[in-house]
């Protein structure tokens, strides 16, 4: 068995039921178990930043046909002619939950503490084009360089170089403004004793792996939601599912392994896809021999069979990819993906199997499927002429 390099597409299958705006109450249910808080600086996964970015709000949206607006921002931001300088202007009527008004200086608290390395943030390397940021993580500087405080409305972010998609950025939900009193005031308990935003919604309770509550902002700048609350519950799939079918949960995420029994006329009407803006990969070390010969690499890539996988072991419910960059990313390519075990050639591929690696690739390796919602495991093997996947 060697280990394999593939890429898919993420994608999430949900049932949803329309109940829930009867009554204005919206139960979710999935397998949440990494929802240890609520803090987006110190996750990487979804269970966290769906629910965050309920109470939290970045300074920019991205909208479904991949446009940008302003969110906390007045107006999409001025670019200096070099492409360095990003101008900015808050909007004047946005308020934090708890009544403070939101302003400039918090900008900069939050920016600055996505780079404190005190903070521990998981996500600095989204932003780290921002001028400033790598001295900080390095400590080498105590305060943030590229971004300047005019006065409350106004400030700017100038980057250490061009970066073309960094409005894209500031829509990302690691990107939320934090109000300055509130979280320095929770300290180390920010994101679970307390957590608060300028978002439609407002933290209610929060209960870590077990459950998020959140209730309507009725004061939010852009109008009362329609909900009055929501519930995220953290169950395993069939718990979830069984709840879902009682009538009890609005909206549950789906294993693939599942689908087959939600597939007929009962739940037609109900089973969602949605394409996540995401790759599942196996990444490889291409700082070690033999995988830093790129004939290797591409002799690994042309024996895989992604469609194989996708139809197999996702059941269909994925798409193969031959890019790094999903649909609805800036730079996306349309490239199909090459299955070709007779082009892929595999005596570079035999290079691993007769190298100082061999002992550590012999044991079966695991392809991991990771997703917002569920962890599933498969083992990728080579056979003569082809990596397939079982």
């Amino acid at each position: 068995m060697k280990k394999a390099l593939a890429f898919l597409l993420s994608l999430v299958l949900m049932l949803a039921s329309a109940a829930a705006l009867a009554d204005g109450t919206f139960n979710f249910g999935g397998v949440l178990e990494n929802m240890d808080l609520l803090d987006v600086h110190k996750s990487t996964t979804n269970e966290v930043l769906n629910p965050a970015i309920l109470i939290c709000e970045p300074l920019l949206a991205l909208r479904a046909d991949g446009t940008i607006d302003p969110q906390l921002l007045a107006e999409l931001p001025a670019v200096s002619e070099d492409g360095l300088v990003y101008t900015c202007k808050l909007r004047d009527d946005v308020y934090f939950h708890d009544g403070t008004k939101l302003t400039a200086n918090d900008v900069y608290f939050t920016l600055r503490r996505i780079f404190d390395p005190e903070t521990a943030n998981v996500n600095s390397w989204l932003c780290d084009m921002i001028k400033g940021g790598n001295a900080m993580l390095n400590g080498e500087a105590d305060e943030l360089e590229g971004v300047k405080v005019i006065d409350d409305y106004n400030f700017t972010i100038e980057l250490e170089y061009t970066y073309a998609p960094f409005m894209y950025i500031l829509t990302c939900s690691q990107m939320v403004i934090y109000p300055q009193a509130a979280c320095e005031e929770a300290g180390e308990y920010w994101g679970i004793d307390s957590f608060i935003g300028t978002g439609p919604f407002k933290l209610e309770e929060f209960s870590s792996k077990d459950f998020v509550h959140v209730v309507a902002n009725e004061a939010y700048y852009e109008g009362r939601p329609s909900l009055d609350e929501i519930y995220y519950y953290n169950m395993d799939q069939g718990t979830a599912l069984m709840e879902y079918e009682a009538g009890t949960l609005d909206m549950v995420s789906v294993n693939p392994v599942y689908i087959a029994g939600y597939t007929g006329e009962e739940f037609a009407d109900q089973l969602v896809k949605v394409e996540l803006q995401g790759i599942i990969g196996l990444n490889l070390n291409t700082s070690m021999a033999p995988l830093d010969d790129v004939r290797v690499r591409q002799a690994v890539a042309l024996a895989i069979n992604q469609n194989g996988l996708v139809d197999s072991y996702l059941q269909g419910n994925g798409t193969a990819t031959n890019t790094m960059v999903p649909p609805g990313i800036i730079a996306h390519s349309d490239r199909e993906t090459t299955y070709d075990p007779e082009a892929a050639n595999l005596e570079p591929w035999r290079m691993v199997a007769n190298s100082d690696m061999q002992q550590e690739l012999d044991p079966p390796m695991e392809f991991m499927r990771s997703d917002p919602y569920d962890n599933q495991v498969g083992e990728v093997e080579y056979d003569d002429r082809a990596l397939t996947h079982r």
